[in-house]
């Protein structure tokens, strides 16, 4: 880092909130991306499309994992 900024020091506190955004950054990414393979998948049981197994979605349902 000091070779990159071409600093003798370092401000911890502006790599700790600089750390602590792309922690966010990718927190929201992930739930996007869980998101958008939810909605597929939920699409896919509505429409009976694809290889969808809906006795399985009713158990998982059934058995807590999500709620209607």
């Amino acid at each position: 880092m000091r070779n990159e900024s071409g600093q003798v020091r370092l401000d911890w506190a502006e790599l700790v909130v600089l750390g602590a955004k792309e922690k966010i950054r990718q927190i929201e990414e992930d739930r996007r991306a869980s998101q958008d393979l939810r909605k597929v998948a939920a699409d896919q049981i509505r429409n009976r499309a694809g290889d969808s197994d809906v006795t399985a979605a009713d158990e998982v349902k059934r058995s807590g994992w999500i709620s209607s």
